[in-house]
């Protein structure tokens, strides 16, 4: 049995409105494409996601809109979680006035963007900050954890026991910011932490005339909706279950079914990523052999 996760992490930091842009998807349409959207395609097929959200962008937006977006995840059926960014840089794809909020309103400032460029004791405070902001406002505390950036090492696995939080979901096998890797695509368990990681996998371009077939690329990357077509993730999933891989993890963001300029400067919808995801719930939610859990 192939257990399938789907995770999304949410986060807007970037566009002329970013929150409501890159996190609510209110992009001039008639109807949002962000998180609402995805809770919507996930109810459809009575699927409850994962969406990890980054609350320490309260510092720049607000509670008031973070808050509300987690109360009506969990009202959709939903399952919320802990994404932590301590802090933003910079970037120059930003107008000056976003580059400044980064800069200065960041929850632990801009140089400490990553979970790894903190002392033990900041991530602590830092995890401790988010469980309680999570429990004042959905009524329960978290019980799962993804870094940004996949940014973890042995402090942060350390903090994580401190705090009782006993799910990880940041090692990604082969990125630079994971400076802890205990699996490639498997479950592991670890220091009273249980590790469920971002799945990669080697996807496989193929051609084929009758009964001949040639491969034409091979790629090392995550399961992510943003980077996998259907042929691909049909076959990948193949594999895992011929290799008894026990988990998948669909990545996503909460912007993953929206494109945009390289400057962020204007959002259209993605209607590939959207037919694409509705296409494979179906497919799963179909076999016997798979079951999709938050």
């Amino acid at each position: 049995m192939l257990t399938v996760m789907p995770t999304i992490d949410v986060e807007g930091v970037h566009g002329n409105d970013p929150f409501n842009q890159m996190v609510l998807g209110n992009i001039g349409e008639k109807e949002n494409w962000g998180i609402y959207k995805l809770a919507k395609i996930f109810a459809k097929y009575d699927v409850s996601a994962t969406f990890f959200v980054d609350i320490y962008e309260h510092s720049m937006w607000g509670k008031d809109p973070i808050r509300d977006a987690c109360k009506k995840l969990v009202d959709l059926g939903q399952d919320v979680q802990l994404h932590t960014h301590p802090g933003w840089r910079e970037d120059p794809r930003d107008p000056l006035w976003l580059q400044n909020i980064r800069k200065n309103h960041s929850y632990m400032g801009s140089s400490k963007d990553f979970m790894t460029k903190l002392s033990l004791d900041e991530q602590v405070n830092v995890l401790e900050h988010g469980m309680e902001m999570l429990h004042d406002w959905i009524g329960c505390y978290p019980i799962a954890h993804r870094s940004g950036g996949y940014s973890i090492n042995s402090d942060t696995i350390t903090a994580l026991s401190r705090v009782g939080i006993p799910i990880d979901s940041s090692m990604h096998h082969g990125h630079a910011n994971s400076l802890e890797t205990w699996t490639k695509n498997e479950i592991v368990e670890r220091n009273g932490i249980i590790e469920l990681p971002v799945t990669i996998g080697c996807y496989t371009g193929t051609i084929g005339y009758g009964n001949y077939k040639w491969e034409f690329y091979k790629r090392l990357m995550k399961t992510d909706l943003n980077v996998f077509d259907y042929d691909e993730f049909q076959n990948y999933v193949a594999s895992a279950l011929d290799g008894n891989v026990k988990l998948l993890n669909i990545f996503m963001h909460s912007y993953s079914l929206m494109r945009f300029k390289n400057d962020f400067s204007s959002f259209w919808p993605n209607y590939g990523n959207a037919y694409k995801l509705e296409r494979t719930l179906e497919w799963l939610s179909g076999r016997e052999d798979i079951q999709i859990l938050d």
